[in-house]
């Protein structure tokens, strides 16, 4: 067996250094495309957010019940009538 000389020895590590390298480099490339891939479908998910103020108003109850309860009583009366005149 020949022992390997210190130039032999560095080359081989360079070599390996170099090729390692381009490997892991090249993986990188193909991580950053997939999170950008999800990035991109994220984006097309996600909902439209829209934003409404509210403010506080004073809201009658009765009066909304008795305009309520009027109208259903000219509605009754209008259909009474109809039906009457139409028999």
């Amino acid at each position: 067996m020949t022992a390997i000389k210190p130039t032999q020895r560095f080359m081989r590590l360079a070599t390996i250094a170099l090729a390692s390298s381009l490997a892991l480099t090249a993986c990188g490339n193909k991580v950053e495309e997939m999170k950008k891939e999800q990035r991109a479908k994220m984006q097309q998910i996600q909902p439209e957010i829209s934003v409404l103020t509210v403010q506080p108003e004073r809201f009658d109850l009765l009066e909304t019940a008795e305009r309520s309860i009027d109208a259903t009583l000219a509605t009754l009366q209008t259909s009474a009538f109809l039906l009457k005149s139409s028999s």
